[in-house]
This record gives structure tokens, sequence and C-alpha cells, in this order.
């Protein structure tokens, strides 16, 4: 069972980093030897190093001088505020007119209704927080769960790709993480007394952000590390079995990812059968999903789930249940309450109006699929889908090529490598089947009796209707797009649909514009789609085969050769000390350090064939495109992430190539220089 690997606690990261500050104007060797970190707000460097010792700081000197003052930012995703503003204005524009955005402005205007929502209140919700606090024993609570007019769930279920068709995947409705990312290892306890107290911090922070509606169930804030320890008590005994998606590869035999995944796929009865005191088949039935054939379930977790289902654990469920009604229903009530905690705890600044109005039609459960299609319709236009697939498309071919290279490998594994690419699916900026069509839904404005609560009601169980009425067709790769809001500045490779999404909230003017240049969009998104591709194929992917079937690509001898090099490259990670006494940790980036890698080299061997290409503005797109800075408390949560600090990233991507070398004249001696002896690369020779 997977453990967060890179723990340390609050106080030692915060001595440790006033340390490396404090010692920065002192330093008489150029700023980057080791590299410590410039993404750290307060690590500033007095002047911008040279390239041949930092290359990712020399290009993001303005940026990490520019955002000094001020709160945590990563480039990648931080422009969702340029996202919502571009959707906000076709929102506005009459002459824009169609059945489906009607029904978007419906959902807007009631958001942006302030007086209505104040007027309101909390007459809406209160109802179902009366209703949790009546029911008196465990088996009045789960028919309380049953009942038509309770729309909430201790569970969630999606929909997933399995064997080429659809099946629903069950997960936990979690206090402190969303799902559908199921990071589990916050649910431990260790006995390293360092790893406890910052697993402590983490779900404190994160449980105040759940509460901050406490005022409104008529909590004292002196009652809530009460309320803490009952609620995370109860999550902890269960969700601690929960693996995250990027678990890592060193902690399994290779092939048990594949085998795993097809051992919790079940049947109706046979998932049911899991529970005895969890109602889920009734759940299931309710959400009208039992003619399901397939689905996918952690058995170690919904059994452990389902032993806490008792009398004992009532009042901790119930707390939980109360919880996640404020969760759901923040966006769609009078959010003024909330907001002003928040700036009072967090210091966060109240977004405006038209920002919540548009927060709240952004939700996989509302709006986000038809914002998703206005964006890419309105603002980028069928020109990006066209640039941004036939990028991809080119990165392909060049990984096809790399793989011929690729000696070491058995003709078996090249074979394979190369039916997955050609059979991948390419979701680019809008899903492989289509956006959700809304043509069927009604809304009631506020002027026919409707209320923002009402209608988010009435157009979840639609989006849940269009969801169930795929299943038993053909399956289509692109379900990842029900699970997570288009307007997310990310991209992702689905293991289990062998698909790639770029998402429209990605394709910001950081990310692509239609005058940029070709080195640009390859440093930017091209870096981006590089990186999830070479997932099709690394330990955890090759798992897999072109039918995402538990099929491995890589016999024996192949998987040797391949982790001798993607463990010679998390042995130079582990090499960097971010500040003082703090070290990256090779093996937990090992993944994400290799798609890194693998992305420039593809796009480089891409550039050999290219006529006039110029490498410097590569660089300095790629190392802008995850410029990231935060504060010295963060950095906690970023040394945990199985995505390495960004200037590590960077810098080590680029030493390991020759043209780096070539192009900005680093020899032995600058800080950007590695001895050929510890370059590596996965693909080619």
């Amino acid at each position: 069972m997977r453990k967060a690997r890179v723990v340390f606690t609050v106080a030692v990261i915060v001595i440790l980093l006033l340390s490396a500050c404090s010692s920065t104007t002192q330093k008489t060797e150029p700023f980057g030897k080791p590299w410590q970190s410039t993404c750290v707000i307060g690590n500033f460097p007095p002047e911008a190093p040279s390239v041949k010792d930092d290359l990712y700081t020399y290009y993001n000197y303005d940026f990490i001088k520019e955002h000094q003052v001020g709160g945590s930012i990563n480039r990648l995703g931080s422009n969702g505020d340029e996202f919502a503003n571009a959707v906000i204005e076709i929102i506005n524009d009459p002459s824009i007119q169609s059945h489906d955005i009607n029904q978007l402005r419906i959902m807007y205007n009631q958001a942006m209704d302030s007086e209505t929502l104040k007027a309101i209140g909390f007459s809406e919700i209160q109802p179902y927080i009366d209703m949790v606090d009546s029911a008196k024993s465990i088996e009045e609570f789960n028919n309380l769960l049953l009942s038509e007019d309770y729309p909430f769930s201790p569970i969630r279920t999606v929909l997933e790709f399995a064997d080429n068709e659809y099946c629903v995947k069950i997960l936990p409705n979690l206090i402190l993480f969303d799902s559908v990312y199921s990071i589990g290892e916050y649910y431990y306890d260790s006995e390293n007394p360092d790893e406890q107290a910052s697993l402590e911090y983490f779900r404190e922070e994160y449980f105040k952000d759940a509460v901050l509606d406490y005022e409104l169930l008529s909590l004292k804030r002196e009652e809530l590390h009460e309320l803490y320890n009952l609620t995370i008590g109860f999550e902890k005994a269960h969700a601690k079995y929960l693996e995250s998606s990027d678990t890592l590869s060193a902690e399994q035999e290779y092939g048990e990812t594949g085998a795993r995944t097809e051992s919790a796929l079940h049947g109706f009865d046979s998932a049911c059968s899991i529970c005895s005191s969890l109602p889920l088949r009734q759940l299931i039935q309710k959400e009208k999903l039992d003619k399901v054939d397939t689905f996918d379930v952690d058995e170690q977790w919904l059994e452990a789930l389902d032993s806490l289902w008792t009398e004992e654990n009532l009042d901790a469920i119930k707390w939980i249940a109360k919880i996640l009604i404020l969760n759901e229903t923040r966006p769609y009530r009078d959010r003024s309450l909330y907001y002003s905690i928040s700036e009072e705890w967090f210091h966060n600044p109240f977004p405006s109006a038209e920002i919540l109005a548009f927060k709240t039609c952004d939700s996989v459960y509302s709006f986000d699929s038809l914002i998703g299609r206005l964006y890419a319709d309105y603002v980028l236009g069928r020109e990006c889908k066209e640039k941004i697939t036939e990028i991809t498309e080119n990165l392909i071919l060049s990984y096809k090529d790399l793989i011929s290279q690729s000696t070491w490998l058995s003709e078996h594994a090249r074979l394979r490598i190369e039916k997955k690419l050609d059979n991948m699916t390419l979701n680019i900026i809008e899903p492989a089947g289509g956006f959700t069509d809304f043509c069927g839904l009604d809304l009631l404005p506020t002027e026919a009796g409707g209320t923002l609560w009402s209608n988010y009601l009435a157009t979840k169980k639609y989006v849940k209707e269009q969801e169930i009425s795929k299943l038993g067709k053909k399956a289509v790769s692109d379900i990842i797009w029900t699970a997570i809001a288009v307007s997310s500045g990310n991209a992702f490779y689905d293991t289990l649909g062998n698909s790639i999404y770029i998402f429209p909230g990605i394709m910001t003017k950081d990310y692509y514009s239609s005058d940029m240049s070709d080195e640009e969009l390859l440093g930017g998104i091209g870096f981006i789609i590089g990186h999830e591709i070479s997932h099709a194929f690394d330990y955890n992917g090759s798992q897999f085969d072109e039918n995402c079937a538990s099929n491995p690509v890589f016999d024996e001898e192949d998987l040797v050769r391949f982790l001798d090099r993607t463990q010679k490259l998390a042995q130079r990670y582990s090499e960097i000390e971010v500040c003082p006494g703090l070290y990256v940790d090779g093996l937990l980036v090992n993944s994400e350090a290799t798609a890194d890698l693998c992305s420039i080299q593809a796009i480089l061997n891409y550039a050999e064939q290219t006529d006039g290409f110029d490498y410097e503005l590569f660089f300095k797109s790629v190392s802008q495109a995850i410029a990231e800075v935060f504060t010295p408390d963060f950095l906690i949560s970023r040394i945990m992430n199985a995505h390495s600090l960004s200037n590590v990233r960077i810098n080590i991507s680029s030493q390991m190539f020759d043209k780096t070398y070539e192009v900005y004249g680093i020899s032995e001696g600058d800080a950007m220089y590695l001895a050929p002896d510890k370059r590596v690369l996965i693909w080619g020779e």
C-alpha cells in the first residue's frame, strides 16, 4: 500500500527556507548551484543567473521577480480568470443565441442575483441538514440516503472505460480530497514523528477549508478540533486504503497494475455483495445504474467503509454528511459568509460577482461541457483544434521514430508501443464523442419560480441521465470529460482508454495564440502533449496493450533495460538539494521526470527534421511553460508531489541533451553541465 514518501514538519521546512533565503545575497558562487529553489518566494536571486548556470531561472527571472509579493502561482493552470472572462463575455453577448446558451444564462443570471440569494439565505438547504439531524439510527440514516428527496450520497459513480466498454467506477465521497484523484496516502498514520506531524498539518488545513461554513451549523471555533477528530478519524479508517492514480512503480510488481485493474471489475451482484451495512445495492438502484454489466470497485476500501457503517459511528457519519451538503450547495446559495470567513482565515480576496457566477455554472454536474464548447467555438476556433492536432500527430510520429531507433528494445515491445501510438484516441479541445447536448433541459427563470439551487438539481439530474444513456452503447475513450471540468488548465493521458486529453481550459495565451511560432507552441502546449503521450509506454502505461487490456508491452529483458535508464534519471534528481538539507526524492518523481525528459527528446527529434528551427526560442518556451512560485509553507506540499519543482524539472531535463550544450556553449564548470557518463535518455540508442 502506498504511503507518503517525503514529508517534513512545517517548522523544519520554514527554518530551512529562512536559512536558504537569508543566505541568498551572501552567495559567492553563481545562483543556481545547487539550484536552491527560486520557485520559493523570498529565495530570489539579486540578479539573473547565466543561462549556463540555471536555464530555468534565466528565462523566468522576470516572472519570479514579479511574483515575489502575493500568493502561490503556477503558469500551468493559472489562467482560470482569462478563460472565465472569455466565457463571461460570450454569455453576455446577446447576438449569440441558442437553447443551450439560454439555459446557461438562466443559471448564470440567478448566480449574479445576490439580493435574491441573500433573501433565500439558507432556507433551501436547512431542510437537508434537518433531515440528517433527525436520523436517530443507522437504519433511519440509510432510509434518508435512499429517499428521492435527498440528493446527496456517501459514494460517487463515474463512467470509466474497461475492455472497450463503459463501466461504472464506485468512488468515495471524501471530505478532504476530490475522490477522482483518491489520494489515500494522506490518511495514513506514520511511526516517524516528522511525517506524522506533517500529515496532521495537511489534514487540518484541508479540513478547515471543508468547514468554512461552520457558523451555519452553529459551531463554535473551539468545537472545530473535536469535529475534526471525529470525522477525520472515520475517514482515515477507510480512506487510507485508496491509492493515488500515480502509484509509484517501485512499490508494485510489473504487470500488477493491469492485473489489479481487472480484478477490481465486478458484476452488479458481486459488487453489492461486498457491503452488508452500507446500502450499496439500493444506492446504485437509486442512480438507475443497476442494469450496468461492470462496476470498478476497490474492494479493500469498500469493505473497510462497510465495516464502519455502524450505529457506533453514526455521529461521525452524520457530521460528514452535513459537511458534504455544505460543500456541494455552497455555489448555489448566498456565499458572502463563506468568503468573509475565507478572507479572515486565509486572506483570500472576495471574487467578483461575475467570476463567482461563472464558477457556479462550471462544474461537471452543470454546464462545464457547454462552457468548453463555447470557448472552443467562439474563442479558439477550428484553427486551434487543427493546429494542436497536427502537433500531437507529429509528436506521435517522432516517438515512433525514436522507438524504432531503440535497439535495446525487443521487436515485440517496439511493435506493441507502435500499436498503442497508432490506436491512441485524441481528445483535443473537445471530447472524441462530442460535447454534451442540453437540448432536452428546460430550466425555470426566477420569474417562473426557479431558483439557483433547484435549477442546479435539474441540471445535475439531466447530466447524469446523459451519462447513463451512453451505457450499453459502443464506448468512446473520452469519459474523463465527465469527471473533470473542461476549464481545468491541464492535460491527461488515460491509461484505461489509451487516450490523450487537452482541455479547452489550458488553451489560454500562455499556451496558444494564432500568432505563436512553432517553437513557442512546441515549447508550451507541445511539451505538455509530449509529456502525456510518453505515459502510454512508461512503467505503468506499458502494462496495458493498445486495446487497454492487461497485456504488458515489455518482456523481462526490456523492463530491466528500461528501468536501468529511468533509475539513472531518478538518481540524478535525488542529487538536487532544493534548500539546505532538503533533497528531491528521485523515486517519487521518477515517472513524471521520465515523461518530461521523453517529451523534450521527442520534440528535439522532430526539430532535427525542421529547417531553421530556433532552439533558443524553444528552450525559452519550455522553461516558461511550467513556471511557478509559491510561499514557503507550500513547499511541504510541492515536495510531496509526483511532479518535481519546476526549476528542477526543466534544468535536469535540458542538461541531458547535447543540443543544449551546443546552443548555449555550456562546458565543464558551468552549473548546467553534466558529465556525459551521467546523462541519460530513455529512447533511441
